[in-house]
């Protein structure tokens, strides 16, 4: 997600799944946390629809830990122009928007709405997880350079078994805060780097084909499993099959990387596309502009269409957000410009 802050590569494998990845942060975006998780009735009463909602959001509850992981396969080096730079995107669409809409009467100013400017609210929680994550990563990479293969997978292993145990299956470690946290970026990043150094090798891993149908095993599995534990009554177990904690999540978000990794594409325009990556979220998740108008319009097209109208409809209208957000961070990107000639 981070693009600006992770050692540039710039094989459009990886830079396509960014985007790919990106899209699915649209998606779920626009399923459960905008219509809500689906209820007992709907799934009686609609089981096609229902089904595919859970679908949907199975497929794109990896968006998160993908981004991580990428940042973790590239290894963040950490500078003050990187760090700056991605403040600065930060808050060229935080202050920015705000501003924009005190000056069209939409908003008032108000001390929320400032501390909403400096991410000092609960809203963007990425941000603030991330640069935990960034600061951090000199000490993390010191750890990947000093230690052996067999203490680096024994603290691995000892890592996942803590947080399967208590932070998805009983949540007793709410300082995970079911994967929205550095602590639980912390994993992904040493995980990744992991796999980059000990299993990249092209002889030693299985078809890129496995990759693939990993990822679409588990999506199916936990769109199954969710969509009859809603069915049952058991809504708790859908729950923690959409926690970023979940093993199957994080196994997911793994072979899909891994998967992108095998490719060798080279494509201007991907990379053009996915180093503004990052303004989709900025712009769709504003506080500004993602309550007041993101979700009640998603929310309109789905009471409004049904079936695949109303799916192309959603997909048309998160395509735009993604184009509008791409070219919006063209400004951005010409004003960092100046400003980074100018002091660094």
């Amino acid at each position: 997600m981070c693009h600006t802050l992770i050692k540039k590569e710039r094989d459009s494998n990886i830079e396509l799944l960014r985007l790919i990845a990106m899209f699915l942060v649209l998606i779920v975006h626009a399923d459960f946390f905008s219509l809500g998780a689906p209820k007992q009735t709907e799934t009686i009463l609609a089981p096609l629809g229902t089904f595919s909602r859970f679908f949907f959001e199975s497929l794109s509850i990896i968006c998160v830990n993908v981004f991580v992981l990428i940042s973790g396969w590239f290894g963040i080096r950490p500078s003050a122009k990187s760090f700056c730079n991605f403040v600065f995107q930060c808050l060229f669409f935080l202050v920015g928007i705000y501003a924009l809409m005190l000056s069209c009467g939409l908003s008032s100013l108000s001390v929320r709405g400032i501390a909403g400017c400096f991410v000092m609210l609960k809203w963007n929680w990425f941000i603030k997880a991330y640069i935990g994550l960034y600061i951090l990563s000199p000490i993390l990479n010191a750890f990947v350079s000093n230690a052996d293969k067999k203490t680096y997978k024994a603290v691995l292993l000892a890592f996942f078994a803590f947080q399967t145990l208590y932070a998805w299956v009983s949540n007793g470690a709410v300082f995970f805060e079911d994967g929205y946290s550095t602590m639980s970026f912390i994993g992904l990043y040493l995980l990744a780097r992991y796999v980059r150094i000990y299993f990249s090798d092209k002889k030693i891993l299985p078809p890129p084909y496995v990759f693939l149908c990993t990822f679409g095993s588990i999506t199916l599995i936990i769109t199954i499993v969710s969509f009859f534990s809603v069915r049952l009554g058991l809504s708790a177990i859908s729950g923690r099959m959409y926690s970023y904690v979940n093993p199957l999540v994080i196994i997911s978000a793994m072979s899909l990387l891994l998967y992108f990794s095998s490719l060798r594409l080279k494509n201007k325009m991907i990379n053009w596309c996915a180093a503004s990556s990052f303004a989709i979220f900025l712009l769709h998740t504003n506080p500004n502009l993602c309550e007041p108008y993101f979700k009640p319009f998603v929310l309109w097209i789905y009471n409004t269409y049904n079936g695949i109208m109303c799916l192309l409809l959603i997909a048309l209208f998160l395509l735009v957000v993604a184009i509008a957000a791409i070219l919006i961070d063209q400004i951005r990107k010409l004003i960092w410009k100046r400003i980074a000639k100018s002091y660094f």
